[in-house]
């Protein structure tokens, strides 16, 4: 489990507004329930962590909790705590290196399949693209696009 896991889901809660008590009238569980989940004692279920997402408005949250499983580890990729003008210079820096990407994979792909000679290109070339998601998803997370990067998450 990711170490400040419990951590997240208290600065979620706050940001969202609620108290423990009001947080777990709203989530349909015990205040005992949801201090164990903020104090990484138990993971609450996908099912309650859809209600978290929803009832606190963080999509970030969520993103975090599927990243303490390993399948989550595996396909998702971990982001930063970046600032929004940090990640839109590297969002940018990141289409302009897309833009030879795109051609290239252009050639790479016109035979249909990748040869070992256009690995290390094609490899280069999914970095890229990597990196763009990434920013990507920071950018949708980052709510307060003027200061903090995630501290008050929204659904965007």
């Amino acid at each position: 489990m990711i170490k400040d896991f419990g951590l997240l889901l208290i600065e979620a809660r706050k940001s969202a507004g609620y108290t423990q008590e009001q947080a777990s009238e709203l989530l349909d569980i015990s205040v005992r329930t949801l201090a164990k989940y903020e104090a990484n004692q138990i993971r609450p279920t996908i099912d309650k962590m859809n209600d978290i997402v929803e009832i606190y408005g963080s999509e970030y949250i969520g993103y975090q909790y599927l990243l303490t499983y390993k399948l989550g580890q595996k396909l998702l990729a971990p982001i930063e705590n970046k600032s929004f003008s940090e990640t839109v210079l590297s969002f940018i820096t990141n289409i302009k290196k897309s833009n030879k990407c795109i051609d290239d994979l252009i050639e790479i792909g016109a035979d249909g399949k990748v040869n070992k000679k256009e690995q290390p290109k094609y490899k280069q070339i999914l970095n890229t693209f990597r990196l763009m998601t990434k920013d990507i998803l920071i950018l949708k997370f980052c709510k307060n696009k003027k200061a903090e990067p995630f501290n008050k998450q929204s659904s965007i």
